[in-house]
């Protein structure tokens, strides 16, 4: 089964790292936007991040995927929630928490992968 999960995974394949990566490129250029436009597109990039996870958890049930998927929508819902005004984030919050579920899903991935020699979980 894990062969079969490598396959599915969307991230296994080497044409969508480059895709990750741009989306991560453009969070960062963002930050040079006026304000309400950099978090705008910041918003929008934990929105993608998130889906983009959670998509390939169903797909292929990868052990960090379940984890920053969900992180990663609610870190979307609160920059959206700071977009319109509703709450106020300290600057550059969204993004400390963005690391933080990063590593977390990741190290339980390791974690995981230490233990039972795959990061799919079958």
């Amino acid at each position: 089964m894990s062969g079969q999960s490598e396959r599915r995974d969307i991230f296994a394949n080497e044409c969508c790292n480059p895709i990750v990566w741009a989306l991560g490129a453009v969070g960062f250029f963002a930050q040079s936007l006026p304000a309400f436009w950099s978090d705008l597109v910041t918003t929008l990039l934990f929105f993608a991040f998130g889906l983009l996870c959670l998509i390939n958890h169903l797909r292929c049930n990868r052990y960090h995927c379940i984890i920053t998927g969900v992180g990663f929508l609610g870190i979307g819902v609160i920059s959206l929630l700071d977009l319109v005004g509703v709450v106020a984030l300290p600057h550059g919050l969204n993004w400390g928490l963005f690391l933080v579920v990063l590593v977390v899903g990741y190290s339980l991935e390791l974690r995981h992968k230490l233990k039972t020699g795959k990061c799919y979980r079958d």
